[in-house]
């Protein structure tokens, strides 16, 4: 991974934070590994794919997923990893 350029404390100061968290790429990287690797994501309410063959598209970090409700009414997610 790459090094942060600019320490974590100097990012927030007084209450604002640098705008430098929009564009460093270094932060970027490390927001995927320790944020979107490894918490819950929000891809979609179940309301938006309500009948069976619904479905939406979004992403998991970088990740392109799809969102579906099946025949059966099951909600089911694919993704690049997923071959079942």
């Amino acid at each position: 991974m790459e090094a942060l350029n600019t320490p974590i404390d100097e990012l927030v100061q007084d209450g604002l934070v640098s705008r430098k968290i929009f564009i460093d790429e270094a932060i970027y990287r490390r927001e995927l590994e320790k944020v979107f690797a490894r918490s819950w994501l929000f891809l979609g309410h179940e309301s938006q794919i309500a009948n069976p063959g619904d479905y939406l598209t979004n992403y998991m970090g970088e990740d392109p997923v799809i969102v579906s409700r099946d025949p059966s009414g099951r909600v089911t997610r694919r993704n690049g990893a997923d071959h079942s």
